[in-house]
C-alpha cells in the first residue's frame, strides 16, 4: 500500500497506553492512526476531517454535533457494540 492509499484512522476516546500500543501495531503501516487525547486542542477539527475511518467509544460525547460536518471523508465509523448511536447522521452530500 503506498502512502497516497493510507487510511487515515482516528479515535476518538481515551484509553491507556498498552490498548494504544496495540492500536497501532495492527495496522501497521497500512493506516495513519490518531488518538484524539494526544493531539493540540488547536488540531482537534482538522482531525477529524482527514479521518477515513473512525474508531467511537461513544459517539455523542467524543463527536459534538459541531465536529460531524468535519467527517466527510469517513468512510467507516465503529461504535461501540451493542451501544445505539444517538447521532444524526447529514448523508446528503455523501
Amino acid at each position: 500500500m503506498t502512502a497516497m492509499n493510507t487510511q487515515n484512522s482516528v479515535v476518538t476516546f481515551h484509553t491507556s497506553p498498552e490498548p494504544k500500543a496495540l492500536f497501532r501495531e495492527v495496522p501497521g503501516s497500512a493506516a495513519s492512526l490518531t488518538f484524539l487525547d494526544e493531539i493540540a486542542p488547536s488540531q482537534r477539527d482538522e482531525t477529524p476531517e482527514r479521518a477515513h475511518i473512525l474508531l467511537a467509544w461513544n459517539f455523542p460525547r467524543e463527536i459534538s454535533p459541531q465536529d460531524s460536518p468535519h467527517l466527510r471523508q469517513a468512510r467507516f465509523i465503529y461504535l461501540r457494540p451493542g451501544d445505539p448511536c444517538l447521532m444524526k447522521f447529514d448523508v446528503q452530500n455523501r
